[in-house]
């Protein structure tokens, strides 16, 4: 009996104990089942306190014994007796050993080698004035188990909201797009119809560090706030980034005038000392992107270790919690602290001390929450 439909038959067989398993049928099972033995078996061991286990004459630890073990432990034979219970802690426990997969909130696409060139970043800027798109990403943000990532446009050019689109349908790892568009405009409303009909724009980006336009000021503004409720209305969400603690006043205003908008900010790390953060913390529409964290000392060097960043990141998560703080990258603007894998493996130990359904909600189902990206590949998790 081979393929998943088989498997999966005789799982149910093991576990319901419905039907006769043969010597080939039990080969197949354990193929299947490998890991989860081992982790059952362990459960097993801790559920009666320890002790030898043995199984066909030999101990489970000798790996010349370990296919009877996993046979006899699965199964219930050779004299050893598993509930179902203990079988399905066995499961929950080869499941907490899977690698968890990461969405990626926060990366920038754009290509100063096209015709029109780009108005970001500028062409003196070694580092970042290069091609940035989905093919070079893939090949770095892959083989560190990011699946999908969700682009924050960077550029002024209406245009490039439709460029950045027609990039990203050519490549399944962009789940999403974040745009840009200004709500206080006439056309603003025309505009996000316009691009809202592709499901991978996901909402658009507005703050005090962005292109010198100030929410603070705008807010005041009924056609602003108009088309905050547009926006709010499609289901789309507002990201913003500011220079200054006032930036937290401005989006308790933002939320306290458009209740449904969801709000994410970006690169709350880079304020040094953190804002008072509790009058956001009590708004469930507000998330916060866990980017930007590295910081550059005054001897240009860039601390790798979780220590160095911990009281940030405490802060940060005694506020927001383990549903409202999301991973983004920031690349290719990571760069320009470290190479890629650095920022990930200092956040990764943090979130992975605050256990499995914690790092999960930071690395990929937070943002399922804040933005409803689009699955497009097997690879990535359900939304």
């Amino acid at each position: 009996m081979g393929g998943g439909a088989g498997i999966n038959q005789l799982f149910q067989q093991a576990f319901y104990g419905s039907g006769d398993l043969d010597d080939g049928a039990i080969e197949g099972l354990l193929v299947g089942a490998r890991r989860l033995a081992v982790a059952a078996y362990f459960a097993h061991e801790l559920e009666r306190g320890g002790g030898d286990f043995v199984a066909s004459g030999g101990l489970v630890r000798d790996p010349q014994n370990f296919n009877a073990a996993a046979h006899a432990f699965i199964l219930g034979r050779n004299g050893m007796e598993i509930d179902r219970r203990t079988f399905l802690i066995g499961a929950t426990a080869a499941a907490q050993d899977r690698p968890i997969p990461i969405i990626d909130a926060h990366i920038h696409l754009f290509d100063p080698t096209r015709p029109q060139g780009v108005p970001w970043p500028p062409k003196d800027n070694a580092i970042l004035y290069k091609p940035a798109l989905p093919e070079r990403y893939r090949k770095i943000a892959s083989p560190q188990g990011i699946v999908g990532a969700i682009e924050a446009e960077c550029s002024t050019w209406l245009e490039d909201n439709q460029w950045v689109l027609d990039v990203a349908a050519k490549d399944s790892i962009i789940v999403g797009t974040v745009g840009n568009l200004e709500p206080g405009k006439p056309e603003f409303r025309a505009q996000l119809e316009r691009f809202h009909k592709n499901p991978l724009f996901r909402g658009i980006r507005y703050g005090d560090s962005l292109w010198d336009r100030h929410l603070g000021a705008e807010i005041q503004k009924p056609q602003f706030i108009a088309g905050l409720k547009a926006l709010a209305e499609a289901g789309l969400v507002l990201d913003t980034v500011g220079a200054d603690a006032s930036l937290i006043g401005e989006v308790a205003r933002v939320t306290d005038k458009v209740p449904g908008l969801r709000v994410v900010i970006d690169h709350l790390p880079q304020m040094h000392p953190l804002p008072d953060l509790r009058e956001l913390g009590n708004r469930p529409q507000v998330y916060v992107k866990v980017s930007e964290v590295l910081l550059r000392l005054e001897n240009g060097s860039v601390p790798a270790n979780v220590d160095f960043y911990r009281d940030t990141l405490e802060q940060l998560w005694s506020v927001f919690g383990e549903d409202r703080l999301l991973y983004g990258s920031d690349w290719p603007n990571s760069d320009l602290w470290a190479p890629f894998d650095v920022e990930l493996n200092v956040v990764r130990p943090f979130f992975h001390g605050k256990g499995r359904v914690a790092e999960e909600k930071f690395f990929w189902k937070n943002s399922v929450a804040a933005y409803r990206w689009v699955k497009r590949e097997s690879g990535q998790p359900p939304v």
